[in-house]
């Protein structure tokens, strides 16, 4: 008696942190224009209107900032998806406005998202006692000790975040509810945890080193101009109009590529 032949689960390798990088620098350079004006045309008016001190502290203006610019995170990935997919480059309008139809879908996952932040925040207070207690400074075994439990409390945002970070891309990629985006995004990065989190750390390095470099001029600036609205808006400016596109590319990439090397029969 033949048995039949049992079928395995395999998984194609995920691409490394390099060609990753390199994919998303190609792709920001082939329509950095687009990136650069779908962001500068929110953050440049916010940051001129915010050297008015009155707005600055104003909190309705500071609520239009933080509105307009979920609207501008949704009209690059939705950019960057058009084009990815290899369809025609889509206008700033056609951005802003054709992107707007996952709005809804993108609050609610983004809102589950902040709710994972919270055990990273709980780390934050346990740390906080590490190295003040109440005005006093904590023994320093103490300290290492409370670190320590922050950063294991802190750790669980992380891991719940790279598991089901890459849910706002499923909503505007797959136009999926927030609820089968973050079991999408869950089962994607099964058993690819580590590699995937090690991309990701990729990234905030690249980030990170990005705005370092940005600074530098602006540092020099400082010892000069001492108006630290006017600088903070300066640095701002043309920091995020590269940043955020390669952040929102870079993962974008990292989503389709998961999708790419998923398990297959």
């Amino acid at each position: 008696m033949k048995q039949g032949k049992s079928k395995t689960k395999k998984r194609l390798p995920l691409i490394t942190s390099r060609k990753l990088t390199v994919a998303t620098f190609r792709a920001y350079k082939a329509n950095w224009r687009l990136y650069m004006l779908i962001v500068a045309v929110i953050v440049l008016p916010i940051n001129l209107l915010s050297l008015s001190q009155r707005l600055a502290t104003d909190l309705s203006f500071n609520a239009y900032a933080s509105i307009a610019s979920l609207f501008m995170n949704i009209a690059l990935i939705y950019a960057g998806v058009r084009l990815a997919d290899g369809k025609p480059k889509p206008t700033i309008r056609q951005a802003y406005y054709d992107g707007t139809a996952s709005t809804v879908r993108f609050v609610i996952a983004t809102a589950a998202l902040l709710v994972m932040m919270v055990p990273f925040a709980i780390g934050g207070v346990v740390s906080s006692f590490a190295t003040s207690d109440y005005g006093v400074s904590a023994p320093l075994g103490e300290q290492i000790i409370l670190n320590g439990v922050a950063w294991l409390i802190a750790f669980v945002s992380f891991w719940w975040l790279t598991r089901w970070g890459l849910s706002v891309y499923a909503v505007v990629q797959d136009g999926a509810t927030p609820g089968r985006a973050l079991k999408l995004a869950r089962r994607l990065t099964l058993r690819r945890f580590w590699r995937v989190l090690g991309r990701v750390m990729f990234m905030l390095v690249i980030v990170a080193a990005t705005a370092l470099l940005f600074s530098v001029p602006i540092f020099g600036l400082s010892l000069v101009y001492h108006n630290q609205a006017a600088l903070t808006a300066l640095y701002r400016t043309p920091a995020l109009t590269v940043i955020l596109p390669f952040f929102h590319l870079y993962l974008l990439g990292l989503y389709r590529n998961l999708k790419e090397t998923a398990e297959t029969v």
